[in-house]
């Protein structure tokens, strides 16, 4: 390792001339590769201190033009960043505490010295000022660094106490740069805060773990996610931790949303699959249906006339013993009694099996990319009667549907697909509160909206189940009944794709509304 070059520049400020070319001589012989510059005041030496270029200042502080430690101080206003060496004749220990308080590197008394004494002295002088400002260039470089970095710097004692963090935590958190923020313990999730201290912990006990996330509370009570990981640095009593978190919410909010937007991706191609198979049973089933529906027609109009054909045999023949025995034998007033019930009732199932044909090939016809008119009393109906395996058990349905209800411009599997999740949610909802219960969808225009509710009397949303019930993969079901997609799909249909609003009335204990507002066609 090479030995450190001399100064380059060295001012000596003394009023004693013999001393002064004394020092000079010594620097200028020994040091050859230095500027040994002289000044018998301060008035003199203030313009080649104001240059800023000298690397050691060599002051007697007994000038004719000043005196004490006042002397030092100007010094150092004119030129903070040389080593300065006082030179005194009097040998008070108090004195050099003072110019060491005042910015001076060292003191020597003049009387006590040799060459060598004094070559060291302002060799180590230099090196501690090159350090100090090696130390000031580190101080700066880091408070440039904790200024200005988009992520949280923290320092933290073995306790898990913060002592240092970067003006970036409390931007993080919503606090201006004069607001008190709260401590690092206090900001962390009470759920969080147990990993947290054991991370902690095991930093200073067995390393850094290499991940570690956490929230932290927010100024506004939400929670920001930051991605952290630590380091320890130190020894003994003077060991502390380093913490570099990044705020991650919006990437996992991001994250979130194109999770969700996969299932609901995989979802829609499902159902896809599904409703192109239930469009071809549908049809298939429509055909046959209608056979049926023609034959009981006809059976039922020709039951009529035949019925009509035996009282005009009745009345020609007259009264027989062989006739009498066979109709009572054939039950021949009960089955003309009863069946044209049979036929009405059979007519009413194979209408009903009609009805819920059509909603399903309605449900399942391939979706546009534009958007259409739509009635949504009629997708409204085709839902509550798809669903009613669901909610007839549990609930009766009724249809409040507002008659000339003006036209929405929509997507009708999207559409359909939400009434369907609302109708099936509030059905479970009533289901686990127990006994009967009601379910009403009704339909209204407003002003430039048409709205939708479907209002259950089911148990109600509880409070700290209201602010999640959107939030993806968010469920109170059990294992099995949900995935925590339905409301999801129904807020990204309804707000994403259709530029309408859908929230909830809820008061627990007595049943929730769902709200869906859709602009009108114009």
């Amino acid at each position: 390792m090479q030995p450190e070059s001399p100064a380059s520049r060295i001012l000596v400020i003394e009023d004693d001339r013999s001393w002064l070319a004394q020092v000079a001589h010594l620097f200028r012989a020994r040091e050859p590769g230095s500027a040994c510059l002289t000044a018998p005041d301060l008035a003199t030496a203030l313009p080649l201190l104001a240059g800023g270029d000298l690397d050691l200042v060599l002051v007697d502080l007994n000038l004719p033009d000043s005196r004490g430690l006042e002397t030092l101080r100007q010094v150092r206003r004119a030129n903070p960043t040389a080593s300065v060496v006082v030179m005194t004749a009097d040998p008070d220990e108090d004195l050099s505490t003072e110019v060491l308080r005042n910015g001076a590197q060292d003191h020597f008394v003049k009387g006590a010295w040799d060459d060598q004494t004094l070559l060291r002295l302002a060799r180590q002088s230099r090196e501690r000022m090159a350090t100090e400002r090696r130390l000031r260039r580190s101080e700066a470089i880091l408070r440039a660094i904790s200024e200005n970095v988009m992520d949280i710097l923290a320092i933290v004692d073995d306790q898990g106490r913060r002592t240092f963090t970067s003006p970036s935590y409390a931007r993080i958190l919503g606090y201006g740069p004069d607001e008190p923020c709260p401590a690092l313990e206090d900001a962390v999730h009470p759920e969080d805060l147990p990993r947290v201290r054991g991370a902690l912990n095991d930093l200073f006990a067995a390393g850094p773990s290499p991940f570690l996330e956490l929230r932290l509370r927010h100024r506004d009570g939400s929670y920001r996610v930051l991605e952290a990981r630590t380091a320890r640095f130190g020894d003994g009593d003077t060991r502390q931790g380093l913490v570099v978190a990044r705020d991650v919410t919006e990437r996992r909010r991001a994250e979130q949303d194109r999770a969700a937007l996969e299932v609901s991706l995989r979802h829609a191609q499902k159902l896809e699959s599904v409703g192109q198979l239930a469009s071809g049973i549908a049809h298939e089933i429509n055909t046959p249906i209608q056979f049926v529906t023609l034959n009981l027609t006809l059976m039922k109009k020709a039951f009529a006339q035949l019925n009509g054909l035996l009282d005009l045999y009745r009345e020609a023949l007259g009264p027989d013993p062989r006739l009498r025995a066979a109709e009572e034998e054939a039950d021949l007033d009960y089955l003309r009694g009863e069946l044209p019930k049979v036929f009405q009732d059979s007519l009413d199932g194979v209408g009903r099996v009609a009805r819920i044909v059509r909603a399903m090939k309605e449900f399942t016809h391939p979706g546009v990319k534009e958007a259409t008119l739509l009635d949504l009393n009629r997708i409204a109906g085709s839902a509550a009667t798809l669903s009613a395996n669901e909610w007839k058990y549990v609930a009766t349905l009724d249809l409040d549907l507002e008659e000339g209800l003006p036209a929405v411009r929509g997507h009708a599997a999207e559409l359909s697909q939400v009434l369907l999740n609302l109708i099936v949610n509030a059905a479970h909802a009533i289901g686990e509160r127990g006994g009967m219960g009601t379910i009403t969808l009704s339909t209204r225009s407003l002003e430039d909206q048409v709205e939708v509710r479907v209002r259950d009397t089911g148990g109600g949303i509880p409070p700290e189940h209201q602010a999640k019930v959107f939030e993806p993969f968010f469920t109170t079901k059990g294992v099995g009944k949900g995935t925590g997609q339905g409301l999801t799909i129904c807020y990204q249909n309804i707000v994403n794709l259709h530029g309408g609003k859908i929230f909830f009335e809820t008061v627990p204990g007595e049943g929730t509304t769902f709200v869906i507002q859709l602009p009108r066609e114009a």
